[in-house]
């Protein structure tokens, strides 16, 4: 197959998860991996995801704001309700 684009190793790539996480242990945990045998910065960003989605935006955007102190910007790969609370 085909690589990555060269410049896809510039961006910090946060896992957003969804609904119910927090009741499956090594959720999106294989999509991590993959991501980081690419060489790519991938984090989980840690939420509690059965709270309103009020309240995880304001961590997701914490977290965004975190990584462009370090000087990166991000991508945002969220699934399912980590979609919502991350939009």
């Amino acid at each position: 197959g085909k690589g990555l684009p060269p410049q896809a190793v510039k961006y910090v790539y946060l896992l957003v998860p969804g609904l119910f996480t927090n009741h499956y242990p090594g959720y999106m945990n294989k999509n991590w991996e993959h991501l980081r045998k690419l060489g790519m910065d991938v984090r989980k960003v840690q939420l509690n995801t059965g709270v309103g989605v009020e309240k995880n935006a304001a961590v997701i955007r914490d977290t965004i704001l975190g990584v462009s102190k370090e000087g990166h910007q991000c991508i945002v790969i969220g699934h399912s309700k980590g979609g919502v609370d991350a939009a």
